[in-house]
């Protein structure tokens, strides 16, 4: 019954195109060249800004961590470095944090071959 129906619905409809194509046009083709132009005109008009550059702090994650059921009260970053004298691009990484470090931020400098591992410190 039900494919009857459909099919009967899409006869009607068929015919109903037949007889007046300026309806059908009007309908279904119209619409969807409006919004393919109202597209296109976007695309053209679209203005490109420049954002300037987000200014990261470590400062930003001071205060209360939540993992879990455990909240813990922050009041310092401690950031772990291990192996920068021997490399050089170790080097330049810890440069640059040092450069970049707030006031709450604290460099923990390890070597694994004194014993200190960063098991011990986490």
């Amino acid at each position: 019954l039900w494919f009857q129906q459909f099919g009967a619905l899409f006869r009607k409809r068929a015919l109903s195109v037949r007889r007046d194509r300026r309806a059908w046009a009007s309908q279904l083709l119209l619409p969807a060249i409006f919004i393919l132009l109202a597209l296109i005109i976007a695309a053209l008009l679209q203005v490109k800004e420049s954002m300037p550059p987000l200014k990261l702090d470590s400062g930003m994650f001071i205060g209360t961590v939540s993992g879990g059921r455990a909240a813990v009260a922050v009041e310092q970053n401690e950031i772990f470095m291990s192996g920068v004298d021997a490399n050089p691009f170790a080097q330049e990484i810890g440069e640059a944090f040092m450069a970049t470090a707030s006031a709450h931020d604290e460099f923990v400098h390890f070597h694994e071959d004194n014993g200190m591992f960063a098991a011990y410190y986490m």
